[in-house]
C-alpha cells in the first residue's frame, strides 16, 4: 500500500501507473481498477495527503494551481519558442475544471454489482429454443434485480 500511494504521488496522481508498478496486476484495465479501489480506502487517502504535506503540496497550492489552469490559454511554439496567447485553451480548462470537480466529488462513485448465478446445465446440448429461454429468464432476473435497485436508490436520496 505504501509503494502505491508513494508511486501515486510521484507519477502526479495516476492510479493506475501505480497499480502497475506495485501489484502483479495482468492488464491496464485490472491495474485501473485495482488503483481506483485503494483511492477509496481511507488509509490510503491518508497516507497519500500525508506525503504530500511531506512535499510541500497543500491545499493552498493546488486551489492555486487549479486556478490558473482553469484559466489556461493557448500556447503556441515558433522556432522554439513558446507563445501564450489571449484565446482561452477550452479542452486545457475543461480538464482542470473535471479535476476540481473530482477533489470537490462533484461526480458520483460509480458502483459495481457483481452476481453470480449458477448454471449447472450442458450448454452444448441444450437446444437453442431452451437456451434461448434460459438467457431471457436470466435478462428479466437482471432487470426485475436492476429495477429494484434503482427504486430503493431514489427512496433513499429522495
Amino acid at each position: 500500500m505504501r509503494g502505491f500511494c508513494k508511486t501515486f504521488v510521484e507519477n502526479k496522481g495516476n492510479a493506475t501507473q501505480a497499480a502497475l508498478a506495485n501489484y502483479n496486476c495482468k492488464n491496464k484495465q485490472m491495474a485501473t481498477v485495482l488503483g481506483s479501489t485503494n483511492l477509496d480506502k481511507p488509509m490510503v487517502k491518508n497516507e497519500i495527503e500525508r506525503l504530500l504535506e511531506e512535499k510541500e503540496i497543500t491545499d493552498d497550492l493546488m486551489m492555486g494551481k487549479l486556478k490558473e489552469g482553469m484559466n489556461a490559454n493557448v500556447v503556441s511554439q515558433f522556432q522554439g519558442e513558446a507563445t501564450e496567447s489571449d484565446i482561452p485553451d477550452h479542452d486545457k480548462r475543461f480538464k482542470w475544471w473535471e479535476s476540481a470537480a473530482k477533489m470537490k466529488n462533484y461526480f458520483p462513485a460509480q458502483e459495481t454489482i457483481n452476481k453470480n448465478f449458477n448454471l449447472d446445465v450442458q450448454l452444448e446440448n441444450m437446444p437453442k429454443e431452451e437456451f434461448m429461454g434460459l438467457l431471457k429468464g436470466l435478462l428479466f432476473s437482471l432487470k426485475k434485480e436492476d429495477k429494484k435497485l434503482t427504486e430503493q436508490k431514489e427512496k433513499n436520496n429522495g
